[in-house]
């Protein structure tokens, strides 16, 4: 198989075990606070990579500019991650997010890459990628259902999260592109400063909310699961794939995963997608065949 249409494929494959661990993150949630998942999370992310290079290379070599993409990107994701569990976090300061518009409002980041990397001057946007995200988001509407009776300070925090996971994309891009030699030693370098970053709030939960927290079956199985196969495969594939593709195109193809947790939970749990569901996961997939195709004729 030709290496860009495999990278395309590990994209869409890591869109997809995102899209059907959805589920087992909000059980999760349930019963252990968000940044103390997180910080978990990593750390097996971290120990995996840790494991790989081990047996890869034998040994840890992280040069200075592996160390310092690192540390930018996993700002960036660890941002994302944090903003988007402040967003749907119910308290009594604010009022939070509802899912449905926390999900649509976190997939606008397929129209925010374009926009930042136009004005860093990294890209021209075309008339065909602006039809295509229009098309994308229309589909993402229709499939989320957004309730939009009330903005919130929620979903403002949403917003501020969907913005950090564009960024995310972009300066991963870029570095992978501008000189990242070892991409497990690079990943490393995120998942274990990620987990750091989770772990300062975590020490908040862990004071007040400790009675809230328990390490049930349905948090380890969480746990694991989202670590190795969210994280550590997901994004690693992300990293690998992001040397060949293009942000713009790595934004448009994450935009599927409402499709896939749609899917996912029209089979497997109680969540059955109406026709206007299938519908929708048809306009997002065509738009994003109709970008594609454009790209490789032009």
């Amino acid at each position: 198989m030709n290496t860009y249409y495999l990278a395309i494929f590990g994209l869409v494959f890591t869109t997809f075990i995102w899209g059907i661990t959805f589920e087992v993150v909000e059980e999760s949630l349930k019963s252990i606070p968000p940044n103390i998942f997180n910080t978990i999370r990593f750390l097996i992310a971290a120990f995996c990579t840790f494991i790989a290079i081990i047996f890869k290379n034998r040994k840890i070599s992280i040069s200075k500019f592996e160390f310092k993409a690192g540390i930018i990107c996993a700002s960036l994701l660890a941002l994302g991650y944090f903003f988007q569990s402040l967003g749907l976090w119910e308290n009594s300061i604010y009022l939070k997010s509802d899912p449905n518009k926390s999900a649509f409002i976190t997939g606008t980041s397929v129209l925010m890459v374009p926009i930042i990397m136009y004005i860093m001057n990294k890209s021209r946007v075309s008339k065909h990628l602006w039809i295509s995200i229009f098309f994308v988001l229309l589909g993402m509407g229709i499939l989320l259902n957004p309730n939009v009776e009330k903005f919130t300070i929620g979903d403002l925090l949403t917003f501020f999260c969907a913005t950090s996971f564009a960024a995310h994309i972009i300066f991963q891009g870029n570095y992978l592109k501008d000189g990242i030699n070892d991409i497990f030693s690079f990943f490393l370098s995120q998942t274990v400063f990620a987990s750091l970053l989770f772990f300062i709030p975590s020490i908040v939960e862990i004071n007040y909310l400790v009675d809230s927290i328990e390490f049930n079956s349905t948090v380890i199985s969480g746990l694991i699961i989202t670590g190795v196969f969210g994280t550590f495969i997901a994004i690693m594939i992300m990293v690998w794939a992001q040397k060949i593709v293009s942000p713009i195109q790595t934004a448009m193809i994450f935009s599927m995963e409402p499709v896939f947790a749609g899917l996912y939970n029209h089979f497997f749990t109680d969540h059955i997608l109406t026709n206007w569901g299938i519908f929708a996961g048809v306009i997002i997939v065509l738009s994003i065949i109709y970008h594609e195709y454009k790209m490789s004729v032009s």
